[in-house]
């Protein structure tokens, strides 16, 4: 039997030099394994082919899997910066777990600076 954390070679995701969906899968697959610094570099390399707000999205949530609260908010002002009339990114109100809010300063409790609207 398989453990999902770590496939066997033969399962390993091998994404083309320039699959731009084939990061956003591979870093979506990664932050759901709980493997958030690998998701991340998928997502900062999507980002660096085609900038876009699925990348970003996927980078702010891997930075804020792992409390790395700085990076995320200076991601989604990045995102808000590249696409400044864009309906498909707009700030959240504050809703982080009650776990991590506690150890938050009260200007970067949030629970995702981005949020993608669905048509």
């Amino acid at each position: 039997m398989f453990s999902l954390s770590s496939p066997p070679p033969s399962l390993r995701l091998q994404v083309g030099p320039r699959h731009v969906l084939g990061y956003h899968v591979k870093g979506t697959l990664l932050l759901s394994l709980g493997r958030a610094e690998a998701a991340a570099s998928a997502f900062l390399r999507a980002g660096q082919l085609k900038k876009d707000i699925y990348a970003s999205k996927g980078l702010v949530d891997a930075y804020l899997s792992q409390n790395r609260f700085k990076e995320a908010l200076g991601a989604a002002k990045e995102a808000l910066a590249d696409t400044p009339k864009s309906a498909k990114v707009r700030p959240l109100p504050p809703s982080l777990p009650p776990s991590l809010s506690s150890s938050l300063p009260p200007s970067l409790a949030c629970r995702s600076p981005i949020n993608i609207r669905e048509k």
